[in-house]
Order: C-alpha cells, then sequence, then structure tokens
C-alpha cells in the first residue's frame, strides 16, 4: 500500500493545477483562433425555430412546420402536384413577408396556376429565374443567400439539372455520372451558406422505375431518383409524396362520367432531423387548389386523442357527431370550435 505523505499531496495539486491552467489556455486560443466559427447555444436555439407550411397536417407531422436554413427534397412519381405543394409552401411564407424564388429547369411552370393558388407574383415578393444549366441553377442559389429576408427557393427539378459539359455534348454523346457529381458538389458547398442565411431549399424530384431485373406484376417496381444519391445524404428532410383514391363530386343529371373533382395524396417523411421520421399522412387536394385542413384536423385530433370515436359517433368535450361528413361540415362553419380544437391538439403535442 503506498504511503501517503503531504509531500505526495502537494504534487498532486500541482499537477492537477497545471492541467486545469493548460485546459482553461488551450480554450481561450480556441475561442480566439476560431471565434468566426464557434457557435453560441442560445444562438443555435433560436435558429431552430419552425416555420408553418400553412397544410396543419404536414406541420403536426413535423413537429411544427419547416426549419429555416435547411434543405428539403420532395420527391414523388409524374401528377402528384410537386409543384403545386412547393407553390402552396411559398404562399405561406410569403404571407409572413418573406421572399421567395422559383428556379424553373422543366419550363413548365404555370404563372395563371401560381396567381389562383395565392401566390404573390410581384417582383419585389416573388423571383423567378430559368437558367440554361445546373451550374447557373446553383449559382443562382448561392446568391439568393445573400438576400436578405428570403424564406424559400425552389428548385424544378433535379432530374433536369443539365451540367454545362453534357450541354456542350453532342446529341448522343455518352457521359456517366456528370449530373450526380454536380449535385454532390454543389450540395456540400451550399450547406453553410443557407444556414447562414435561414432560407429554405426545397429540391423537387422524380421518382423513375429501376432499369434492370425482373419484377412480378403483382409487387410494386422498385424506383430511383436522377442525380445521385448526394441529394438525399444532404437534406435535412426528405419527404416522399404518392397518390391516393380520387374524390368525386357531384355529377350533372344524365352525365354517366365521373366527376372527378380532387384526390388524395399520401406523404411519407423518410428522413428528417428535426422531428421523429418516418411519420407518414394524407391530405385532400382539390383541382381547383384548396386543400381541404379540416379534415386533418378531425384526423389529428382523431391520432392525438383530442377527438374520440365510438363505432360511427364522433365526441369532442360535450359535443358528439354521427359520421365523419357531420363533424367535417360542422367544423368548416364553426371557425371558433375548429381553432379550438386545433389549439388542443398542438398543446397536446408540445407537451
Amino acid at each position: 500500500m503506498k504511503k501517503i505523505s503531504k509531500k505526495n499531496i502537494e504534487e498532486e495539486l500541482e499537477d492537477t493545477i497545471d492541467e486545469e491552467e493548460q485546459k482553461q489556455n488551450t480554450l481561450k486560443e480556441i475561442y480566439k483562433e476560431y471565434e468566426s466559427i464557434l457557435v453560441d447555444e442560445e444562438e443555435e436555439r433560436k435558429r431552430n425555430i419552425k416555420i408553418s407550411t400553412g397544410i396543419f397536417i404536414f406541420d403536426y407531422k413535423l413537429e411544427g412546420g419547416l426549419t429555416p436554413g435547411r434543405i428539403m427534397q420532395l420527391h414523388a412519381e409524374e401528377g402528384v402536384f410537386k409543384t403545386t405543394l412547393a407553390l402552396l409552401f411559398i404562399k405561406s411564407f410569403q404571407n409572413l413577408g418573406k421572399i421567395c424564388a422559383f428556379i424553373d429547369l422543366e419550363g413548365g411552370f404555370d404563372m395563371k396556376w401560381a396567381d389562383k393558388l395565392g401566390v404573390n407574383l410581384s417582383k419585389d415578393k416573388f423571383l423567378f429565374f430559368r437558367p440554361n444549366t445546373g451550374e447557373q441553377a446553383y449559382q443562382v442559389v448561392e446568391k439568393l443567400c445573400n438576400v436578405k429576408d428570403i424564406g424559400i427557393v425552389v428548385i424544378d427539378s433535379m432530374a433536369n439539372i443539365l451540367p454545362t459539359s453534357d450541354k456542350e455534348r453532342e446529341i448522343g454523346e455518352k457521359s456517366v455520372g456528370t449530373q450526380a457529381q454536380l449535385n454532390a458538389t454543389s450540395i456540400r458547398r451550399l450547406i453553410n451558406p443557407i444556414l447562414s442565411s435561414g432560407m429554405i431549399l426545397v429540391c423537387l424530384n422524380q421518382e423513375r422505375d429501376k432499369i434492370g431485373g425482373f419484377t412480378p406484376s403483382y409487387i410494386k417496381a422498385p424506383t430511383s431518383r436522377p442525380g445521385g444519391r448526394a441529394v438525399k445524404h444532404g437534406v435535412s428532410l426528405d419527404i416522399s409524396l404518392s397518390n391516393g383514391k380520387a374524390i368525386e363530386g357531384k355529377k350533372e343529371e344524365g352525365d354517366e362520367n365521373k366527376n372527378i373533382i380532387g384526390k388524395i395524396i399520401y406523404f411519407k417523411i423518410e428522413k428528417s432531423r428535426f422531428s421523429k421520421p418516418y411519420k407518414s399522412g394524407a391530405f385532400e387536394f382539390y383541382f381547383d387548389g384548396y386543400i381541404d385542413n379540416v379534415s386533418s384536423i378531425v384526423y389529428c385530433g382523431f391520432e392525438s386523442g383530442i377527438i374520440t370515436k365510438s363505432g360511427p359517433m364522433f365526441y369532442y368535450k360535450d359535443k358528439k357527431w354521427k359520421g365523419r361528413e357531420a363533424i367535417n361540415t360542422e367544423l368548416k362553419e364553426n371557425h371558433e370550435l375548429l381553432e379550438e380544437i386545433k389549439s388542443a391538439i398542438l398543446e397536446k403535442q408540445a407537451t
């Protein structure tokens, strides 16, 4: 057994003091040399606020909405209204006084449709770009990071990113991986400027059938997304969309054809750094641009336990309704009750 003496205690104390002094000196050097990139905890908390998308079920599943200063991806097959959804996000951010931008690489942007959805198309609120190459598209995004009050920038779509090297090739001349390389470099380069600016970059992407292999008819064929895997790795939020059943309206007398007025759109959060991933949901979209937030609130109320159900009956406090249509109809007319249920859902989610 080691004999403890006054000398040993003094030596150990001196060693402890030396270690503490060395630690403090090292920290001082770090603070001084890397002050420009040192992040304050309170500053980071403020940065991680959530902004509403304007679509209740999206906000609910994302635990508050979208996080500023991040890159997100929306991907789906054709005809699932990816562009429309991005425009509705823009409308919501414009209502907060933000400037938004749209980078059209597909040449399919419809100003009349955007106007009908409620997007403010004035030049001081909405910037519209149609670049010739992918490099130009990414340069625009990088420049927009320096614009004050920028809200959302949409790239439509990643599948149509055209590298300059591909544009200069002859038609039919092979090129391998140029699009993926451009995306990989650009996404990495943009992460910090976007984070500093507080804007959200929304990358729209397509889902295409994978080439090769055999898939039986009773199994859904595997799909892939153009542009390489760098986009998926670089985004903070990755959401897939898919078509649900059609919504039928009233038919005119003597008309045998179905009157399709909308459809249900399903979504799944495949990756999220600011909420629980793998959540899914659905919302009703109508072809006049209307999204039924009332039915979403009823669904979320039932899922959260704020609204209860027994057989065909729905209950909230002392109120009751027979069938989903009855509760939806009353809540569309009674805005005060709708807001009360909405607040109760969000309050319960926050606890």
